[in-house]
């Protein structure tokens, strides 16, 4: 492959970034840097929102996207950023291989 130029340090520097931002979006991992709260282990309670209307039909609904949120979505971004790192490494491993005399 002559005439490439690729910066392997570049490539390494990406692949780690993307690792750690993975490492980050885990709920309740208190080192993250970001420190996301624990998915909850109860249900909110309906109480919280003194006499509101239908209050507790709030909290179900609160529950639930506090769930997808930090559970389901945060879990594809998770795979997502994982699959960054993998397919960076692969890029530098099939250079090297293809750069070889």
């Amino acid at each position: 492959m002559a005439g490439l130029d690729v910066h392997f340090q570049a490539l390494d520097e990406c692949a780690r970034a993307a690792k750690n931002a993975s490492k980050a979006l885990v709920p309740g991992d208190m080192m993250s840097p970001r420190k996301l709260p624990p998915l909850p282990g109860k249900l909110t309670d309906s109480t919280v929102f003194g006499r509101l209307d239908n209050s507790q039909s709030l909290a179900i609904d609160i529950d639930k996207i506090w769930r997808d949120v930090l559970g389901t979505d945060l879990g594809l971004a998770r795979s997502k950023l994982g699959g960054v790192e993998r397919a960076l490494d692969k890029v530098e491993t099939n250079i090297r291989a293809a750069d070889k005399p």
